[in-house]
């Protein structure tokens, strides 16, 4: 029993080793880390914020308001139709420099990622056609049709 009671008593003699000492490299790293994961957040975010696609799409949504803050009553049909073909140069030009293409005709080849898209396409790229090339007496083009084409090509386009 004797030899019971002296093992149980080396047992609780024995004392915890000291707790390390805190320092500040930890904190350091963290708060280093913090800023430099801060700094490529806002790099990507200006980069993107910077790019052709970005730019297009916010100069799309300015030449929309600028059309539909257009006054329509004072225009004759010919005028509107001018109107019409100078806006749609502008959304082909727009589309090209966002997506980074020369330019836009009947037969530009659609990428193979959105071949499920070919007839929209066609169709697309018809309107867009006949609304920059048809003679100014005929009757405006749904630009608001062509606003949202443009818009889905730039979200789209690989």
């Amino acid at each position: 029993m004797r030899d019971a009671l002296t093992a149980t008593d080396a047992i609780l003699d024995i004392e915890l080793p000291a707790a390390p000492i805190e320092s500040g490299l930890t904190v350091t790293f963290t708060v280093i880390s913090v800023f430099i994961l801060l700094g490529i957040l806002s790099w990507l975010s200006l980069r993107r914020y910077n790019s052709f696609r970005s730019k297009a799409r916010r100069r799309l949504r300015q030449l929309r308001r600028t059309v539909k803050n257009s006054d329509e009553t004072n225009r004759t049909i010919e005028q509107a139709s001018a109107d019409a073909r100078e806006t749609a140069f502008h959304l082909a030009r727009l589309f090209c420099v966002g997506v980074g293409i020369n330019g836009i005709t009947r037969s530009t080849a659609l990428p193979a990622y959105l071949h499920q898209h070919q007839e929209r396409w066609q169709r697309f790229t018809n309107d867009l056609s006949t609304a920059r090339y048809a003679c100014k007496s005929t009757q405006p083009p749904n630009l608001d049709s062509l606003f949202n084409e443009t818009l889905f090509w730039l979200k789209h386009w690989p």
